[in-house]
């Protein structure tokens, strides 16, 4: 972990460019409290440095129950919160400073469809991707449209 740590500080913060570093399916690591603990550092410092952190999780409760994971999400300047289950509301609720309304709205949101959460202000959101994006990043191989869109 030390060895990926100096990778990671000397390629993320080498420089003053701007740049972003993505983690997907981040839930994977929470059980690895080293790794954790190099994420945790990273998001503090990140825009510090002029770079971004991308932090990507379809499981934030898992996420949240260990501190650095916590760190993580508490530290995002923004955050795009899309459908979630009923099992991450209040966790929710407790790290992004929601309310209920907010919350309960995640239930039932459709694809693309959520709130974005960006300092202290709460927004509803919707994505639709264009034809392009659509063919370069879908992953489901199912894109339904909702609402007669």
């Amino acid at each position: 972990m030390t060895l990926l740590a100096l990778l990671i500080e000397r390629e993320l913060f080498g420089d003053r460019n701007k740049g972003i570093f993505f983690v997907d399916e981040a839930w994977l690591f929470v059980d690895y409290q080293a790794t954790m603990g190099v994420f945790e550092n990273v998001s503090r410092r990140v825009r510090k440095y002029s770079k971004g952190l991308m932090f990507i999780t379809q499981r934030p409760w898992d996420v949240a129950r260990t501190p650095a994971g916590r760190t993580v999400l508490e530290q995002a300047s923004t955050s795009f919160l899309f459908r979630q289950q009923s099992a991450a509301l209040s966790v929710l609720e407790d790290v992004y400073k929601l309310r209920r309304e907010e919350a309960q709205a995640l239930l039932h949101s459709d694809e693309g469809e959520g709130i974005m959460r960006c300092g202290n202000r709460v927004l509803r959101c919707s994505i639709m991707p264009t034809k392009t994006e659509l063919q370069n990043f879908v992953t489901s191989g199912n894109w339904s449209r909702r609402r007669g869109r």
